[in-house]
């Protein structure tokens, strides 16, 4: 399959096929197509595969599908199923905003960004304690710093 200068958002659910197949099935999705289901959601860990041959592998939600606010979420998985979790963060923040050619941390770009006091590569669950939240030049959230030693 070809996919030059395609991007992919898989949209991985929590705990895999199990719990959209279950949604399926309540609402009446015959049995041929749960398995199809099953198996489309199955092979989301080729994601991985993809972005090791080059393919734009990037973190959505399908907000509205579900609740607001869960692209770490998205990235933890991305994470789990292969990918490095800098890039899988990348997948979510720089990689995306390249991508739709928007301008990145650069002179004269809006003033948008998280702040964290660890990186979150070494730990994602950094990525649910930002240190300050930026956007638009304005700061929306800071949080008081650790004490740090030394």
């Amino acid at each position: 399959m070809r996919m030059a200068g395609t991007a992919w958002v898989p949209t991985l659910p929590e705990g895999g096929s199990r719990p959209v197949c279950a949604f399926a099935a309540s609402m009446g999705i015959p049995a041929d197509t749960l398995e199809w289901v099953r198996g489309a959601v199955d092979a989301q860990p080729a994601a991985a595969r993809a972005h090791a041959a080059g393919v734009a592998v990037l973190a959505g939600t399908d907000a509205g599908q579900g609740p607001h606010g869960r692209i770490i979420e998205q990235v933890e998985l991305l994470a789990a199923g292969g990918i490095p979790p800098r890039d899988a963060i990348g997948a979510a923040s720089w990689t995306a905003r390249r991508y739709l050619g928007l301008p990145g941390i650069q002179a004269g770009a809006p003033a948008d960004f998280v702040r964290y006091d660890r990186d979150p590569a070494g730990d994602l669950g950094v990525l649910r304690h930002p240190a300050e939240i930026v956007l638009g030049g304005q700061v929306l959230q800071r949080s008081a710093s650790p004490a740090r030693s030394g």
